[in-house]
């Protein structure tokens, strides 16, 4: 498997791309005032918003990078497919998206207060990415490639993927939700 950081498929290249989409979702959240940081365009959702959906997407599968692989094998088996590409599995959330897929209710961000200053709600919200995308790293330290496709855990809209196919995922939901940022006007 050689790939790069555009289509990476090692876990190192899935490491290098994450920690790369990472670094730019701070950068864009840096450049912008903290009042705009909360701030709503109709019919989307606002940057905070964004992060914090990125966050517990992140929170979640981390918990379940965490936990024993034989434990995982008990709840959700072994892949019944082999690891599709990146390419191949950004194609098949592309067309779910363009279906009109959606985030669940339970991974749709609710009520974000600011009952303090944008500035320092902004910077707790951004703590918690930092937190939740070094708990991801952390987590990846016992997996080898192996390993990474021969076990699965669910998605909401892809069904069972492979933690490879997971990595993937996380690579390009990065980019979406950056890219719905940039819509925003940001940068």
């Amino acid at each position: 498997m050689n790939g790069t950081s555009d289509n990476p498929m090692t876990l190192p290249e899935i490491q290098t791309a994450l920690a790369q989409g990472q670094m730019q979702l701070s950068t864009i959240v840096e450049s912008v005032e903290a009042e705009m940081f909360f701030a709503h365009a109709p019919d989307t959702w606002s940057m905070a918003e964004n992060i914090v959906h990125l966050i517990d997407a992140a929170e979640q599968f981390s918990t379940g990078l965490a936990s024993p692989k034989v434990t995982l094998h008990q709840r959700f088996g072994t892949p019944n497919h082999s690891s599709r590409t990146f390419g191949q599995l950004r194609s098949v959330y592309a067309e779910i998206l363009a279906g009109g897929g959606r985030s669940n209710a339970a991974n749709t961000p609710q009520n974000i207060n600011v009952d303090v200053h944008f500035s320092h709600a902004r910077d707790d919200i951004m703590q918690r990415w930092q937190r939740a995308t070094r708990q991801l790293f952390v987590g990846l330290r016992s997996w080898n490639e192996t390993e990474l496709d021969a076990t699965q855990v669910p998605h909401p809209l892809l069904g069972n993927l492979t933690v490879r196919e997971m990595l993937f995922f996380f690579v390009f939901h990065d980019a979406h939700h950056l890219a719905e940022m940039r819509k925003l006007g940001y940068e």
